[in-house]
């Protein structure tokens, strides 16, 4: 959910509380909507999950979307006739999005005038290729963070040159904007799931992951529990598009829910890490253990950090 936060030096009007917010408001600018005909809309994606990708699909016409190189590569796995609209952004650098559509990044041509549109994308630490567009235009400057985890890193985005003269909005993701949650930070959460993994180790480790994220937590457990992760065709190849460690993934010939009982048997004793979709997780624990299996479940998720 994205809501502008209107700095006290420069107040501005709130969006309307519609999904029209998501067309930012006197920019024709559409972040993560994409079912917007009107004429000179430019579209931007922060990340490729599918809550983000609502008007989006194969027989998209309505125009270049940019994003980063990475969900580019993730979108045109999923849509491939979707490649010839995709213009992938470099991150940290300031951009310059003409009328027609040139791209050009800043210093390095266009004509800098009123009818270019600047944008820099920032690693929003969130998925593979997720980022937060700063938007800076006739409009002012506007931060649209997408999806977010904030990280240390993210104070120093003010002693970028296109953020040094501060902002005029910011959209704001807060999903999680709450004292009641208390988030660990990435590498303490994969030590708790490897500790509680080596109780019960060797056995059948069911990960509970979307076909996007988990990847850093799925690639500590590989490298601590000596195996590779089993993952579903379709999500192999979106892990080698998203860049991730494909020595430490391995395709599964049959899904938990298909695979022999002699199978499962033989992968519990010899210790195995299984990534599933999470409405299969139980489905998964529940046939394994009653075909004799060793098996437990691990279902990493943001809503069980609360206080």
């Amino acid at each position: 959910f994205e809501v502008p936060l209107a700095l006290p030096s420069d107040p501005v009007a709130p969006a309307p509380a519609t999904s029209q917010a998501m067309l930012l408001e006197g920019t024709g600018i559409a972040v993560d909507s994409f079912w917007h005909s009107e004429p000179g809309v430019r579209f931007f994606c922060t990340h490729a999950h599918e809550d983000h990708l609502k008007g989006l699909g194969a027989t998209w016409r309505r125009g270049a979307i940019h994003c980063s190189p990475v969900t580019a590569r993730l979108l045109a796995l999923r849509w491939p006739g979707l490649s010839q609209y995709l213009r992938p952004l470099e991150l940290n650098l300031a951009h310059h999005l003409q009328v027609d559509g040139a791209v050009g990044v800043a210093g390095l041509g266009g004509s800098g005038g009123a009818d270019l549109l600047e944008v820099m994308l920032l690693d929003a630490n969130h998925v593979p290729g997720a980022v937060m567009f700063v938007f800076a235009g006739c409009f002012g400057k506007v931060l649209h963070t997408g999806d977010f985890r904030l990280h240390p890193e993210h104070a120093h985005l003010g002693a970028l040159p296109m953020l040094r003269d501060g902002l005029s909005c910011i959209f704001l993701d807060n999903t999680y904007c709450h004292p009641s949650f208390d988030f660990p930070t990435r590498e303490y959460a994969g030590e708790v799931a490897v500790a509680a993994a080596t109780e019960k180790w060797p056995c059948l480790l069911f990960v509970s992951v979307y076909q996007l994220g988990k990847e850093p937590l799925l690639e500590t457990l590989a490298e601590r529990l000596g195996v590779k992760v089993l993952v579903p065709p379709t999500r192999l190849e979106s892990l080698r598009a998203g860049g991730a460690r494909e020595e430490l993934f391995a395709a599964e010939r049959w899904s938990p829910l298909q695979a022999p009982p002699e199978e499962l048997r033989r992968l519990a004793l010899l210790g195995c890490i299984w990534a599933v979709p999470p409405r299969r997780l139980r489905q998964a624990l529940y046939r394994a253990s009653s075909l004799g299996a060793p098996a437990c479940g691990l279902e990493p998720t943001g809503w069980t950090a609360g206080r």
